[in-house]
């Protein structure tokens, strides 16, 4: 069996410096302003054995329908093999879903964790189906931070729902090879702080010391109310490349080595909808 993503860690870290942040071996960083979201993603894919696959994998997506514009990130193992064939995909996130938001389009939206909701249960039931393939078994890893993982993937949305900024985070995990209701959580828009995922000590290292080594990866501190969707968008790139250097790999292992390749940026706004930030959309593998 193989699977295609890194382990989450769902580790929550409160900090005065700008972020909040959930260690795994992924970037992923959104930040809510005042005119709307800012979502960015490194580019990496490895084999569960470590192995770099590609550093131009698309984590950031978007779903545009009536009463509904929202971006939606992706962490953990979207793919997963039988245990006797690597070539033989039974489960891909990253096609289910526009499977499911498709079969949604016509659906009434009031808010987006009810939206949320009807698709992480039909994503549900593809997991279950996965499951009957011979010799297929859920990603489970054991981390030398965190134990024993269990968790398959998470999703994270950020935008707006009838006009009314929201947020929301799916998760999809099991017990034991049992695959459990996945977890839907509405969660708190955090005006003007990054909630981070990818390496807590680089967060700690750039956002909280004056480590000279990351100095070019720092921003002037802004009140977050004064946080800006260009101040967002510059300080979530340097986040990303701070954690792709070779000084930060020393100082995380764990994590930045899952944390490379091409850097991409969304915005979502009331006025213009889910946008790709110039320069800074997904390559093509």
């Amino acid at each position: 069996m193989a699977f295609f993503g890194d382990p989450v860690m769902p580790v929550f870290w409160a900090t005065g410096g700008g972020m909040l942040c959930t260690p795994m071996p992924t970037a992923i960083v959104r930040t809510y302003t005042q005119s709307g979201f800012v979502i960015a993603a490194d580019g990496r894919k490895r084999h569960h054995h470590g192995t770099v696959r590609s550093d131009k994998q698309q984590k950031i997506f978007s779903i545009e329908q009536t009463g509904l514009v929202v971006a939606y990130s992706i962490a953990g193992n979207p793919i997963f093999t039988p245990e006797d064939n690597d070539d033989l995909q039974v489960f891909n996130l990253i096609t289910e879903i526009p499977k499911a938001v498709q079969t949604l389009a016509s659906t009434l939206v009031t808010t987006l964790p009810e939206y949320g909701k009807a698709l992480a249960d039909m994503i549900n039931e593809r997991l279950r189906q996965a499951k009957e393939t011979p010799n297929t078994d859920y990603p489970e890893i054991t981390t030398q931070s965190h134990g024993l993982d269990s968790t398959i993937a998470y999703l994270f949305f950020d935008g707006y729902c009838n006009e009314r900024p929201s947020r929301l985070q799916i998760r999809f995990f099991h017990e034991g090879q049992d695959l459990k209701p996945p977890e839907v959580f509405p969660q708190d828009l955090f005006l003007g702080y990054h909630i981070g995922y990818g390496s807590d000590i680089m967060r700690y290292i750039i956002f909280e010391t004056d480590d000279a080594r990351f100095s070019q990866f720092r921003m002037p501190k802004r009140r977050p109310a004064d946080v800006t969707i260009t101040d967002a968008v510059e300080e979530a790139r340097r986040f990303i490349e701070a954690c792709k250097t070779p000084e930060a790999l020393t100082e995380d292992p764990e994590h930045c080595a899952g944390i490379g390749g091409h850097i991409h940026i969304a915005t979502v706004t009331p006025s213009r909808g889910f946008r790709w930030v110039k320069d800074r959309a997904p390559l093509a593998e």
